[in-house]
């Protein structure tokens, strides 16, 4: 009999000072939509293990990456969470109740908010942090109890201004282990030139999950950031699927097979790049800047 494996959660990032900690971060994302004058509307979506704490009102800080200076601190009220758990009709989920058979419960809650960023002055690339206590405690390829940690870049001086990629989906996948597995992130990029056309590119890459400001996740065994779980083939990652474990760097799916009941972290690096032309003698020379983020998300995968 195969045993069912889920796909949790998906983070941008953000991060914050530990004033207001919630527990059991399950994942997440964060994005951003340019509203004009120096305002962003800021969006950030939080998964939570239903059998750990509740999440309260959030704070994100703003500061300079060239100068580490603090912008300015902001407080996101706690939204109204949807439980997103994947189970069949009429079925429950611990987000429900904690006497559900079915052990599991996954809630979504996004945090919304208008920042107002011409405090910064002359400073263009903003860290954006928020940090949380703790994972789920359920991970078992590092420590549980360690912090939960997001940052993501926004450049605030691009013009036309520039806003967020944006995930489309929520990260939550119902797997077999034995069984190959694909995940496909989905992000979108709104931006568009004064043709319709599109003005930027997206990439992905493995990155360390964090647990603070350039601390890195401690994996446990023989787990790494770019081999965060056992799956056909562990340790060797490169060889061809259904062994290995692949990433597409220009559509960021993921394919695998797990091989195995466990919980752990995964982390990619979202790029935005902008499409800028430079007018030469005798010529037009498309070239890639980058643009308002470079943010790594957060995945966490629950085999069960």
């Amino acid at each position: 009999m195969r045993t069912k494996a889920a796909l949790i959660g998906l983070l941008l990032n953000m991060s914050l000072i530990p004033t207001v900690f919630s527990s059991h971060y399950m994942g997440g994302n964060i994005s951003w939509t340019c509203l004009g004058n120096d305002s962003f509307l800021i969006k950030m979506t939080i998964y939570r293990d239903c059998n750990g704490a509740y999440f309260n009102d959030l704070i994100l800080n703003f500061s300079c990456i060239s100068t580490q200076n603090m912008i300015i601190s902001e407080t996101l009220s706690a939204p109204v969470p949807v439980d997103i758990t994947p189970v069949c009709n009429n079925g429950c989920s611990r987000c429900q109740s904690y006497s559900c058979s079915f052990p599991y419960g996954i809630e979504k809650f996004v945090y919304t908010g208008v920042v107002y960023l011409g405090f910064a002055g002359s400073c263009c690339d903003i860290l954006i942090e928020h940090q949380g206590a703790s994972r789920s405690t359920t991970l078992t390829t590092g420590d549980p109890n360690s912090f939960f940690y997001l940052d993501a870049k926004l450049n605030r001086c691009l013009q036309p201004c520039s806003s967020s990629p944006e995930y489309q989906i929520d990260p939550v996948r119902l797997i077999c282990v034995g069984q190959d597995f694909s995940f496909n992130p989905v992000f979108m990029d709104t931006d568009k030139d004064s043709n319709g056309l599109p003005l930027d590119s997206i990439s992905y890459e493995w990155t360390p999950p964090l647990v603070g400001k350039n601390a890195p996740f401690s994996y446990s065994g023989s787990y790494v950031f770019d081999q965060p779980i056992y799956y056909w083939g562990f340790p060797n990652a490169n060889l061809p699927f259904p062994r290995g474990i692949q990433l597409n760097k220009q559509n960021g799916a993921i394919s695998f097979r797990p091989m195995k009941i466990e919980q752990s972290v995964m982390a990619l690096k979202i790029g935005e790049w902008r499409k800028k032309t430079e007018i030469k003698p005798g010529s037009v020379k498309p070239s890639w800047i980058s643009a308002s983020s470079l943010s790594p998300v957060r995945v966490t995968m629950l085999l069960l």
